[in-house]
């Protein structure tokens, strides 16, 4: 795959990004969600063409779980959230852990 002229290589994990509306979870890993944040700041596939200060949002899945959190952290505030680097993923990755470390221990 070539986005603005960079090759980026496909992998099924990045491929469950661009093309399902629910990515299975676990099917991707941190370095797809990096290439899949890439690819929508860069391509600015998020803005709303009628507004590009606003996002091209609806009320799915994908949207809630994965685009905007990208579009609040790289396309909204970019400098506010520069700081903090944790993906999506990641973020729900650790939510998860937690959540099962904290059942293992009632």
């Amino acid at each position: 795959m070539i986005i603005n002229g960079k090759k980026c290589k496909g992998t099924a994990g990045l491929w469950e990004f661009v093309t399902l509306k629910e990515p299975k979870t676990g099917a991707y890993d941190d370095e797809d969600m990096k290439k899949y944040v890439e690819i929508m700041v860069s391509t600015n596939a998020m803005k709303n063409p009628k507004d590009p200060n606003r996002p091209a949002a609806n009320n799915g899945h994908k949207w809630q779980e994965i685009k905007e959190p990208i579009w609040v952290k790289y396309v909204k505030n970019p400098k506010q959230n520069a700081k903090n680097s944790e993906t999506p993923t990641e973020k729900n990755t650790r939510s998860r852990l937690s959540t099962t470390q904290s059942k293992r221990f009632v």
